[in-house]
């Protein structure tokens, strides 16, 4: 819970108030209120005791059964699914989201969702196929015996993607393994080459790159046929992973100021990293943070790490106002208004005075 609400502390629109709104309750769970909204966090375990009345809705992130960065399945589709009908009964909306093309699930693990609907709407014999790649997933087998039982699954289901792409990952032959990845983007488009979602994937798992990889990155990427959306998303991405590319100063104030907005990732990946950038050259930050501060999931740390640009070029008031402006979007954050603090004047402020002074 504590890391949760240290990851909410950055979101825009967040109080103070209501990061210490949240207590544990006599039921073992945490109750507060977010955003307008009263919250209850809790252990699947604890839905049994937990009173509820009115219309229920039903969503679940399939990434919520996968650890990262290992991608390990932690926690069964089938298990939850029980534990929800027998409390919720089987007449509750169930949305699913998958989670894939912002590379949080990654993209063998796409099947869960399936495994998730299947198991909800009582389709036995889907849920039956799905739980079976489940278990090849955690089964230690050698790699002939694995290959054998995946080809025998396809054959069951010759027009299901996840299994051919499964089998594709088991495949070493090289030649046989784009055979099948080809025919598995063939059957479902999703599971087609995706640049974006790669980037994605790399960046959730904070996987060290070389620069030849992220040059190699680049030239994908300027081939990627997408919808333009889509592409300046993932040039953004891209850059960011070009600033964590790059070597940092060791010892540096800026990026000691800035460190701990480092520590959880933004899910739209858009302001990941900007230490590595801030460490660097700034005019070459610049333009990422101002791609990452027109999205409002982002913009709070985009402005903080404009405002650490702007005071590494002299800008002091530009830097200021950037600070300020992060400060009062995400008041329960406290790394921003610590860094607001260390620029310690408001606009206004005769700065070329203050620094012929401060020179005798």
């Amino acid at each position: 819970m504590d890391l949760a609400l240290h990851a909410l502390r950055q979101m825009e629109g967040v109080t103070r108030r209501e990061i210490d709104s949240f207590r544990r309750t006599a039921g073992g769970w945490f109750e507060g209120r977010l955003m307008g909204l009263e919250l209850v966090v809790l252990e699947w375990q604890q839905l049994a005791k937990l009173p509820l009345d009115g219309a229920i809705a039903v969503d679940i992130d399939a990434d919520y059964f996968v650890k990262v960065p290992h991608d390990r399945i932690w926690a069964r589709p089938r298990v939850i699914v029980t534990a929800l009908k027998e409390v919720l009964g089987e007449s509750c909306d169930l949305t699913i989201a998958r989670s894939v093309g912002t590379g949080f699930l990654a993209l063998r693990h796409r099947f869960l969702a399936d495994q998730l609907a299947a198991l909800w709407e009582g389709r036995d014999e889907d849920a039956r196929h799905w739980q079976r790649l489940l278990e090849l997933e955690a089964d230690p087998l050698p790699e002939d015996a694995r290959i054998a039982r995946l080809s025998a699954l396809l054959g069951d289901r010759p027009g299901c993607a996840a299994t051919c792409h499964t089998l594709a990952l088991a495949t070493p032959d090289a030649e046989e393994r784009s055979l099948l990845l080809a025919r598995a983007a063939t059957l479902d488009p999703h599971y087609a080459g995706d640049v974006l979602r790669h980037l994605g994937a790399l960046r959730v798992r904070e996987r060290e790159l070389d620069l030849a990889t992220v040059v190699r990155l680049h030239r994908q990427l300027a081939a990627w046929d997408a919808a333009p959306d889509r592409v300046a998303t993932a040039w953004v991405a891209l850059g960011l992973l070009y600033a964590a590319a790059r070597p940092h100063r060791r010892g540096d104030g800026v990026r000691h100021a800035v460190a701990p907005a480092r520590r959880r990732p933004s899910r739209s990946g858009a302001a990941d990293r900007p230490a590595g950038m801030a460490a660097g050259r700034a005019d070459a930050a610049v333009p990422w943070l101002e791609r990452a501060a027109m999205d409002d999931e982002t913009r709070a740390a985009a402005w903080l790490h404009l405002s650490v640009c702007a005071s590494r070029r002299g800008a002091l008031e530009e830097a200021w106002n950037w600070a300020r402006a992060a400060t009062e979007a995400a008041p329960a954050w406290p790394e921003p208004a610590q860094w607001l603090g260390s620029l310690s004047a408001p606009p206004g402020y005769d700065w070329a005075s203050s620094a012929r002074s401060s020179v005798g």
